[in-house]
């Protein structure tokens, strides 16, 4: 029987980039929630985007111990 042990990294979030995601996460329930004309769904998107990229370009949001698992959809 193996011993598998699951590996959680911890992160330091600052105020500024809690505040940040906490904006994204706003953006995007309203952009889900809401019945609003596609282009004004889409300039909110594009805007969250930048919001994000920015953040990570100036490496406000630190990414290093990310560990990304995507879901098995039953692919190769």
């Amino acid at each position: 029987m193996k011993n598998h042990h699951h590996w959680h990294p911890t992160y330091t979030i600052t105020p500024a980039t809690a505040a940040a995601l906490m904006q994204i996460e706003a953006d995007r329930t309203v952009v889900e929630q809401t019945p609003l004309p596609l282009a004004v769904r889409e300039e909110m998107r594009r805007r969250t985007r930048d919001l994000l990229l920015t953040k990570l370009i100036s490496c406000e949001v630190d990414v290093e111990n990310i560990d990304v698992q995507m879901p098995n959809n039953g692919g190769a």
